[in-house]
């Protein structure tokens, strides 16, 4: 037996969950609208780079016209993006460091050194190579 007005209430109750929903959908695209991250990142550390690791992003910077600061920044435009992955394959192929210590020099995960070096697998990196195997 139903008290009176409980239907009524039940239905505006499955009313007002559904709002809530909505809104939780639409605080998201809020966020993203006015700038703020819907959730925070996860900050990881960097590791601070070995003398010859440092030689290495120095000379790739160099070639692709950034700072070592970008290289190492989370800045995502292409050129630093670019030079922090060329970064990357030749850490190493020529220091032979695993992908989690290639990943904490730059502050990233191991998972973006493998697509890192999945990016840059046909890359003709030989004068870069040289350079660096000439200057030790």
């Amino acid at each position: 037996m139903s008290l009176p007005g409980q239907s009524n209430f039940e239905e505006r109750l499955r009313e007002l969950e559904q709002e809530v929903a909505f809104l939780r959908g639409q605080q998201s695209v809020f966020l993203a609208y006015i700038g703020a991250p819907a959730r925070p990142r996860k900050e990881r550390k960097a590791a601070k780079p070995t003398d010859e690791v440092g030689r290495i992003i120095d000379m790739v910077a160099g070639r692709y016209g950034v700072e070592r600061s970008d290289v190492l920044s989370p800045d995502r435009r292409q050129q630093p993006t670019l030079a922090r992955q060329v970064s990357m394959r030749l850490i190493r192929e020529m220091t032979g460091k695993s992908y989690p210590e290639i990943g904490r020099i730059f502050g990233r995960d191991h998972t973006t050194v493998m697509h890192a070096l999945e990016i840059t697998e046909g890359f003709a990196l030989g004068d870069l190579r040289e350079e660096l195997a000439v200057s030790r």
